[in-house]
């Protein structure tokens, strides 16, 4: 044998064994934080008198599964509650449980996947040394290995999400979360707090990404008015507001932060999910949606973009806080997200334009999917359960409505300047809405020029006449000294009755929800003429 073959040879053995350091040392690091994760599993479930079986099931430990209901035979009525709310308690557990053993499945199947192809390539000879010296052919043997066995892609059941980075080994966790965060940008079952984390990690590689595709745009001949090299630098903008606005200052308090809850590239554009406050600890959360002409870039002529944005939620936040106050629930907290997260109808054309755009459902079909997801991991992710209300507003009380019939849960539910609630063509049922009636909601401001597009029924009848919706005021109120809103933006105005009724219905304070002035309503929105009464128009 010649002396480059051996040294060859040498080269690709010690890539090799290179390979198979690493997989037992990651093995090892796997196999322990699997077992902790499941030991965990087991004693939640002891403490229920669960067991987990070998395939994974979580059923009742001999003799108890009758426990409860025994206890409620046996007592009154104090005894049968409490064995009533302790089967309740149980039920919850075991379908917590349940989730959290099938993420520790699914981790480890991809486990026991990634070491099977590692051992094969090695058998096979797949990792070669390329006649390096037997430190660097190990070092490449070890980062060949260690590729392979990467974190696999989050769960899509957000319960098991939940559970997801619990199964991971350190090494995992961190390498998921600062080189493929964009994984997490939509496991909305995550810590919110990691998945703010990841996405601020994202930002700069997606930037990368932008500035590498449109120079080669350029290199390749495209001018900047380009519509290619246009949509490249709306979502340079779409970052740059990110980062600016979702700042936290060193020192800015928990309860005071905004966090980044999801992030969505489209074709010309960035959208985002982005909160004020902390979601998972706070006792009232507040979803707002908003409508067409919608950006996450600086729009400062509509003033739809993502500071308006964080401007409402702020006002909001004061309402809420003050309602909690005067209500003697000082003690409750609260956080106001947007969910921008979709391509808005109207962006950057003609209103004209927009208009046509805005009247069509494709957007909202799109979105509600996502924000059902997204609703869902507010609730899931909520350390004492939270009151989480969806306040949809324009064409985003469409999408809101799409999103709750996509199985987005909410408690309650506002709908105000809308232009309907169906996206299929049919009648809109409010009970399609998963939402309790007496926390279903509709407001509609005087003056309003969603009235001109509603007269049409667009979007499955008038959502202000749905009986099955409860009518909020939205005029001057001069008993609690609150000025009216008029028009289509006026709705967040401070010390106006529509905040007012958006912060009751938030805070879940029905006492303090002002209702509908038919009269005032009538005196100022309409006009008469001898061919009959019709609306004004505040644009």
């Amino acid at each position: 044998m010649s002396f480059s073959r051996l040294s060859s040879e040498i080269s690709d053995r010690a890539a090799t064994v290179g390979a198979i350091k690493e997989l037992v040392t990651s093995l090892i690091d796997q196999v322990k934080t699997l077992k902790n994760a499941l030991d965990d599993a087991r004693d939640h479930a002891a403490e229920f008198g669960l067991v987990i079986t070998g395939d994974g099931a979580v059923i009742d430990g001999p003799g108890t599964s009758d426990v409860g209901a025994v206890a409620g035979t046996l007592g009154g009525p104090a005894a049968t509650a409490a064995a009533s709310a302790a089967k309740a308690a149980k039920e919850a557990a075991r379908t917590e449980i349940t989730a959290r053993v099938h993420a520790i499945l699914a981790t480890a199947a991809d486990v026991e996947a990634d070491t099977t192809a590692i051992l094969t390539k090695a058998a096979e000879g797949g990792f070669t040394g390329d006649g390096m010296s037997v430190e660097d052919a190990s070092r490449k043997g070890r980062a060949g290995a260690d590729r392979m066995f990467e974190a696999p892609v989050p769960p899509r059941d957000i319960e098991q999400q939940k559970h997801y980075l619990d199964t991971l080994s350190p090494e995992q966790r961190q390498e998921l979360i600062t080189e493929r965060p964009y994984l997490l940008a939509e496991a909305y079952g995550i810590d919110p707090k990691v998945r703010d984390e990841a996405i601020r990690n994202w930002i700069p590689q997606l930037r990368e990404d932008l500035l590498d595709d449109r120079a080669d745009l350029r290199r390749l001949g495209h001018a900047s008015n380009d519509d290619l090299v246009v949509a490249i630098d709306n979502k340079l903008a779409d970052l740059d507001t990110l980062v600016d606005q979702a700042h936290n200052p060193p020192g800015t308090p928990d309860e005071l932060k905004r966090y980044l809850l999801g992030l969505k590239p489209y074709e010309d554009g960035i959208g985002a999910i982005v909160a004020q406050n902390d979601i998972t600890t706070a006792d009232h959360v507040a979803v707002h949606v908003p409508g067409m002409t919608t950006t996450t870039r600086d729009n400062p002529e509509a003033g739809t973009d993502l500071i308006g944005e964080l401007d409402k939620l702020s006002k909001l936040d004061r309402q809420m806080e003050d309602h909690l106050t005067s209500t003697g629930r000082r003690h409750e907290t609260v956080a106001t997200v947007t969910y921008m997260n979709m391509k808005f109808p109207g962006q950057d054309m003609p209103v004209l334009n927009a208009l046509a755009e805005a009247g069509q459902p494709t957007f909202a079909d799109e979105a509600a999917p996502d924000l059902a997801r997204a609703l869902e991991g507010m609730k899931a992710t909520s350390t004492e359960g939270n009151h989480l209300t969806v306040l949809g507003h324009s064409y985003g009380s469409l999408t809101t409505s799409e999103g709750l019939q996509a199985g987005g849960p909410a408690d309650a539910v506002v709908f105000y300047g809308s232009p309907g609630l169906e996206s299929s063509g049919e009648p809109f049922d409010a009970d399609s809405l998963g939402v309790g009636p007496d926390n279903r909601y509709v407001m509609l401001a005087a003056k309003e020029p969603i009235q001109a597009a509603v007269a049409f029924d667009p979007f499955g009848g008038r959502p202000q006449d749905n009986p099955d919706l409860t009518r909020l005021d939205a005029g001057v109120n001069v008993e609690r000294d609150l000025v009216g809103s008029t028009g289509h933006s006026q709705y967040e105005v401070e010390e106006s009755t529509s905040l007012w009724n958006l912060g009751a219905v938030a805070t879940g304070s029905p006492d303090l929800i002002i209702g509908f002035d038919r009269q005032q309503f009538d005196q100022q929105n309409y006009h008469q003429t001898p061919f009959g009464r019709f609306p004004d128009y505040d644009f």
